[in-house]
C-alpha cells in the first residue's frame, strides 16, 4: 500500500500555484480551527450552500441534489451528495460524503466543467476536514427501463426532469479512462460499499478523497478500509 505522502505527491492535477494554495488554505485553516465551532459536516454544507443552488422540481425542493454554479459558463452540472456510512467503520456519516454521481449536461461536455467541479469538490474536503468517496463509472439518464440509450441533453431542466426518474444506464466503455481520471486527480481506492455490491463495482471503481485536514482519529478510520 502506498503512503499517503506518496498518493498526495501524486496527484498530477495540481500545478505548483495551485500546491502553494493549498499550503496557504491548510495553515489558515489551522489558525483558525480554534475559533470555528462547526462540525465537518457542517462545513462542507455551508460551501455548498454557498456555491450552489438548491435543485427545484415542481415547487419541490429535490434532497441532496444541487446545481454547479460554473463560474465559466452556463450552470450545466448536477450533482448528488450525502453523508455516507461504510460498514465497520465508526461514525463515518459524519467525516464522509458520498458523491453518488454528477452530471453534465450532454451539450456543454468537453469545456473542462466536470474537471472544475471535481477541483472544487476537492476543495470543501479540504476547507471541512471531510473526505468524499465515489464510485467511478460512467452512466446516462433514461425516461424508461426500455430505453437504454440515453437521452443528449441540452439544458438543465431536462437533466432535472430525467434525474428525478433515477433511471440509469450504466455504460462499461472507457472504463480504465474514468478509473484514472480520478487517481491522477488524488483519490484512492477503498472499499466504501458493502461486500455484496463488489458483485456490481469491483474495488477498482471505489475512490475515496482524503483531505490533508482530515483529523488523525478518522484517518485511522478510512486506513482500514483502502486497498
Amino acid at each position: 500500500m502506498k503512503s499517503l505522502d506518496v498518493i498526495k505527491a501524486e496527484n498530477r492535477w495540481m500545478t505548483p500555484p495551485e500546491q502553494y494554495q493549498i499550503w496557504e488554505l491548510q495553515r489558515i485553516l489551522e489558525e483558525t480551527k480554534a475559533l470555528d465551532k462547526r462540525s465537518e459536516l457542517q462545513k462542507f454544507r455551508d460551501m455548498i450552500s454557498r456555491d450552489c443552488l438548491k435543485t427545484v422540481l415542481n415547487n419541490r425542493v429535490v434532497d441532496e441534489s444541487y446545481i454547479f454554479k460554473n463560474q465559466n459558463g452556463p450552470d450545466s452540472l448536477l450533482f448528488t451528495i450525502e453523508p455516507w456510512t461504510i460498514d465497520g467503520v465508526e461514525g463515518s456519516k459524519n467525516w464522509l460524503m458520498y458523491l453518488r454521481r454528477f452530471y453534465v449536461v450532454s451539450s456543454e461536455r468537453g469545456k473542462g466543467y466536470a474537471k472544475e467541479f471535481i477541483k472544487w469538490i476537492k476543495l470543501c474536503s479540504e476547507v471541512s476536514g471531510m473526505a468524499v468517496c465515489l464510485v467511478a463509472n460512467q452512466y446516462e439518464l433514461s425516461s424508461s427501463h426500455t430505453d437504454e440509450g440515453g437521452f443528449f441533453t441540452q439544458t438543465l431542466l431536462e437533466v432535472i426532469k430525467l434525474d428525478s426518474k433515477q433511471v440509469i444506464h450504466h455504460l462499461d466503455f472507457q472504463q480504465e479512462y474514468i478509473e484514472d481520471f480520478y487517481r491522477t486527480a488524488g483519490f484512492v481506492n477503498a472499499r466504501i460499499l458493502p461486500q455484496i455490491a463488489e458483485a456490481f463495482h469491483a474495488t477498482s471503481q471505489q475512490f475515496i478523497y482524503i483531505p490533508n485536514s482530515i483529523s488523525k482519529d478518522n484517518l485511522k478510520q478510512i486506513e482500514k478500509v483502502l486497498v
